[in-house]
């Protein structure tokens, strides 16, 4: 019987030119983690402020794969984060990947004299990445719409950057939006 065949009666095909289910699926998470990182820097302009890189990115990063699949990917499989060292690692750089991006904004920000943040550049990026994960996790169940996520990162992120209150908020086209 070759790789790709099906005996009759029999459950499953055998592929194993795919890779183990372990693997394909490390696949997919690791294309979806490149599709999203790509997605936050498309989102930018070198020309814009780090207050509007920063809402772009907020924005991107909230809305970035609720089209497709990307996000659904990256939040279904994300458990098996929590078996397999090789899931963990390709988490570990996205959300590395990911802190990076907000920690050049805030020092460009912070540079430049646009943010006053409250606490270090790294704390600030961390939090905003968690925030944004578990917040993305509502809006892909459909507790929460993307609006209502962006309101609240753009509120924690002035907070937390000394901006303005709508100063942020303004650019993300997000202003006290209803819960649902």
């Amino acid at each position: 019987m070759g790789a790709a065949e099906h005996r009759e009666g029999q459950q499953a095909f055998l592929v194993p030119e795919l890779g183990s289910h372990a693997e394909i699926i490390a696949a997919a998470v690791r294309a979806s983690s490149s599709r999203f990182l790509e997605k936050l820097a498309e989102s930018v302009d070198p020309d814009m402020s780090p207050t509007a890189r920063l809402a772009a990115v907020m924005s991107a990063g909230t809305t970035a794969g609720l089209d497709d699949d990307v996000s659904r990917i990256l939040y279904e499989y994300w458990p098996h984060m929590l078996r397999d060292p090789e899931q963990r690692r390709i988490q570990d750089e996205l959300t590395s990947a990911q802190e990076q991006i907000y920690r050049d904004i805030i020092d460009a920000g912070t540079r430049s004299g646009e943010f006053s943040p409250l606490l270090d550049s790294a704390k600030i990026a961390r939090t905003l990445v968690a925030q944004e994960d578990g917040l993305v996790m509502d809006v892909l169940a459909g507790s929460a719409g993307s609006e209502y996520v962006l309101d609240l990162m753009g509120s924690l992120a002035s907070a937390l950057l000394g901006l303005p209150a709508g100063a942020l908020l303004e650019r993300m086209g997000a202003r006290s939006a209803p819960a649902t």
